[in-house]
């Protein structure tokens, strides 16, 4: 009985060794996340969404087994459309266009403020950490012929982490840290995805003529700004302020301090910013698909008696003496 069991244990053993040894070698194909012989995988939660980077090259597949039900919404909204990806080719990976160079990392999400789209559900959405310390996103439609990004994300740089967690309001969303450990909630540096590009318009009040009263607002990339006040139908600007911007944030929430110069007092030319500022103040920043909005914390107001602008994207070049 006795050597019985000792033959019993050993052949467990064997068994079992035998197991561990047959177990498959971690060699990049797993479809698990994590980081493999250096090809790089990520899934949301959900596993609606699967991205491989692999030598700088981004692909994005959808597990058809877990869109059945979202399919079902998308065509109860959009009945006349065309599904470019059937259901039983969802798995197949393609190639995200569009990015301005090698991709090492990313996460995936669903965040409720970065849903531009109007399907009915909250799509999954991809940011990605670029070699030189930049990011872009995108939206992982799979109702889309070709997934492109957006391009970069404005004034982030020199990220070495993303994650998922709760914002000071509770809602989770993607946060990216950048080489001196600042946090940074993505969400409003992802609907400025063309700040430099347009003129900002806030309306400020009524004015005689059934004309509006309105700031005009400019940034450039080299973190100056100019701003002007005046007429917005007219065209007529009575104020004209120049100056420069600095980005920091509070918990993760983007933050702009502001300092701005009367033109007139300057030497347009060869602008001196060493002079005490006419306006200096400090603002909280948040944006969505429609409004930038400037809250503000402290310091002087672009606007006497108003805290919070709310700036919106028209075809402003023409206006309030803008050239």
């Amino acid at each position: 009985m006795r050597k019985a069991c000792l033959l019993l244990i050993v052949l467990l053993l064997c068994a079992a060794l035998c197991a561990c040894g047959s177990s498959p070698v971690n060699d990049g194909a797993t479809e698990e996340s994590g980081t493999h012989n250096g090809i790089v995988i990520r899934q949301d939660a959900e596993g609606l969404v699967k991205v491989r980077i692999e030598n700088g090259e981004l692909t994005v597949s959808f597990d058809a087994s877990k869109w059945g039900d979202l399919i079902a919404i998308y065509h109860d909204r959009e009945p006349e459309s065309t599904n470019h990806l059937a259901e039983g080719s969802l798995g197949e990976p393609k190639t995200v266009h569009g990015l301005s160079g090698k991709a090492t990392d990313a996460y995936v999400a669903r965040v409720d403020a970065l849903d531009v789209n109007e399907y009915g559900f909250v799509l999954p959405s991809v940011v990605v950490l670029m070699e030189d310390g930049s990011l872009e996103w995108f939206q992982a439609d799979p109702f889309i012929p070709e997934i492109k990004s957006f391009g970069a994300l404005p004034w982030l740089k020199d990220i070495t982490d993303l994650s998922f967690e709760p914002s000071r309001e509770g809602n989770r969303t993607i946060f990216a840290t950048d080489s001196d450990g600042q946090r940074w909630d993505v969400r409003s540096f992802c609907a400025l995805m063309y700040v430099f590009d347009y003129e900002w318009v806030c309306e400020i009040g009524p004015a005689p003529d059934d004309d509006i009263e309105a700031i005009i607002v400019n940034f450039d990339t080299s973190e100056k700004l100019s701003v002007r006040k005046g007429l917005l139908n007219m065209g007529d600007a009575y104020a004209f302020y120049t100056g420069k911007y600095t980005l920091s944030a509070d918990d993760g929430n983007p933050l702009f301090s502001i300092e701005l110069w009367d033109e007139l007092e300057l030497d347009m030319s060869n602008p001196d910013f060493s002079s005490t500022p006419t306006l200096s103040s400090t603002y909280s920043l948040h944006a969505d698909s429609i409004y930038m909005t400037l809250t503000l914390l402290k310091g002087d107001p672009l606007n006497k008696g108003m805290k919070e602008y709310s700036f919106w994207q028209p075809q402003a070049q023409e206006g309030l003496g803008g050239e």
